[in-house]
């Protein structure tokens, strides 16, 4: 039943899947690509709170009585999306237990990593958030702790600033401070983690 609901999008580097405000229309499942989601804050800055790989749900949301994205979506690199309307996903939902169940727990997780987040934002260093921002990145996006990262150089420094809530400016100090630390190994057009462990050690102080 889903399959013949599906409709199916692909997205460019760089274009909106969906932005803050927008009606909830229906579920997105990442085929392909990587996105990034993000909220503004109250002085209009877009700050990431999760990045998203293929197979991974985008606004899910919808599920609740809410009505508007909380939320925006951008792909990071070209992206093909199985869009599902609501209607047609909730009704599924309603008779599979197994697979309401399972987001359930989709949601549980989520808030959990929502709340050690807020603390980090608010306790930690802003190198410890840039740290934090780059295993972030690491993890989400699937990537081996000590592997690269598989985005351009320019979107990976714009991610980290927008995760960690820093300046520009503070990212490349930071990153060049890593660098001679040997905890990343800057190279032109990406970043080699080679320290995941003293990252994640970073002090918050």
């Amino acid at each position: 039943m889903l399959e013949a609901e599906k409709i199916t999008y692909t997205f460019s580097s760089g274009q909106q899947i969906f932005h803050e405000g927008a009606f909830i229309s229906g579920i997105h499942i990442l085929r392909s690509g990587k996105v990034s989601i993000s909220v503004r804050g109250k002085k209009g800055r877009l700050q990431t709170i999760r990045l998203l790989k293929s197979t991974d749900i985008i606004g899910h949301r919808g599920m609740s009585d809410q009505v508007t994205y909380p939320i925006s979506s951008q792909a990071l690199v070209d992206t093909t999306i199985c869009f599902f309307p609501l209607k047609i996903f909730n009704s599924i939902l309603i008779n599979n237990g197994t697979l309401t169940y399972a987001f359930m727990r989709h949601y549980i997780d989520e808030i959990t990593r929502v709340e050690k987040r807020l603390v980090k934002m608010s306790q930690f260093s802003s190198e410890a958030r840039i740290a934090d921002a780059i295993i972030m990145i690491v993890e989400d996006l699937g990537i081996s702790l000590q592997g690269e990262l598989e985005l351009p150089y320019n979107i990976i420094r714009q991610e980290i600033s927008a995760i960690s809530a820093t300046s520009k400016e503070q990212v490349i100090s930071v990153l060049s401070s890593f660098h001679k630390r040997r905890l990343i190994e800057k190279q032109p057009k990406r970043i080699i983690v080679t320290n995941s462990e003293e990252l994640k050690a970073m002090p918050s102080f």
